[in-house]
């Protein structure tokens, strides 16, 4: 091969060099754009979780804690330094360990979510797959806490399950305020039928009293005097039973505050 021809082959080569480096160099600005948008979707995600004000926590398919959000972190007294690389997720909501939600959804145990949760866990309305319940749970606060906690899996692009995350909501004042209203309802009802039962036995009597009278006058077996006497005690009777309505109707009134200003003004006087 002459000089030309090598000087040639070493041009060409040297071409083929530089647009491979060119190439290669593209290649790296693109994998390192790609990397800085999956670092700031990362930390755009981290933000979102730790941001959340719903107590959070994730654990990948090995049943590890990934995420630990900031709200959960104060609300248990766990640290997210500390729960993170653990299989201590249920820490902060039992006495010993045993699978939350999250890792029967892992394990695709679903068949195993009544007898941990008898009676209490149903499926999203919301998120196909994933599953919600609502719970108390003695060990968290001073007197027990209500929650209402869904947990979801997590899919990788081929439909695996790579983790699943589980999200908290303390309803103890919810729940405190319904059962404060159940019990008022109780003893409202409680309240009417004593009422009723004091109503019913007066009547009676004062119904009985007035046809014994009746049925003398009638009969001509009267005397002016002992009728008028039956007559005042049975006014008597009237009057308080009129009074017992009243205070019925009082407690109606104080119990519902849909009645207008003149219902409840008939009501109670």
């Amino acid at each position: 091969m002459d000089n030309s021809a090598m000087a040639e082959r070493v041009t060409h080569l040297e071409a083929m060099a530089d647009s491979l480096n060119e190439l290669l160099a593209v290649q790296e600005k693109v994998v390192a754009e790609q990397s800085e948008r999956l670092k700031e979707n990362d930390a755009l995600l981290k933000s979102i979780l730790m941001g959340s004000p719903a107590l959070q926590f994730v654990i990948d398919k090995d049943h590890r804690v990934i995420s630990w959000n900031k709200a959960l972190e104060e609300y248990s007294g766990i640290k997210e330094t500390t729960a993170l690389g653990t299989r201590n997720q249920w820490m902060p909501f039992y006495d010993a360990e045993r699978p939350v939600l999250a890792d029967l959804l892992i394990d695709e145990t679903i068949e195993q979510l009544p007898e941990w949760y008898q009676g209490k866990i149903n499926n999203s309305r919301f998120v196909a797959g994933a599953f919600e319940a609502t719970d108390f749970f003695p060990k968290m606060g001073t007197s027990g806490t209500w929650l209402y906690f869904t947990a979801a899996p997590i899919r990788n692009a081929k439909g695996a399950i790579i983790g699943a995350v589980e999200t908290l909501v303390d309803i103890t004042e919810r729940k405190q305020s319904e059962n404060a209203l159940k019990e008022s309802n109780d003893r409202f009802l409680a309240f009417i039928k004593e009422a009723a039962m004091r109503l019913k036995n007066p009547m009676e009597v004062v119904e009985q009293n007035i046809s014994i009278v009746i049925e003398d006058i009638e009969r001509g077996q009267f005397e002016n005097c002992d009728v008028l006497l039956q007559l005042k005690i049975q006014i008597r009777n009237l009057e308080q039973i009129r009074q017992n309505i009243i205070e019925l109707n009082k407690m109606i009134v104080n119990h519902s505050g849909d009645l207008s200003e003149s219902s409840k003004k008939f009501l109670t006087e």
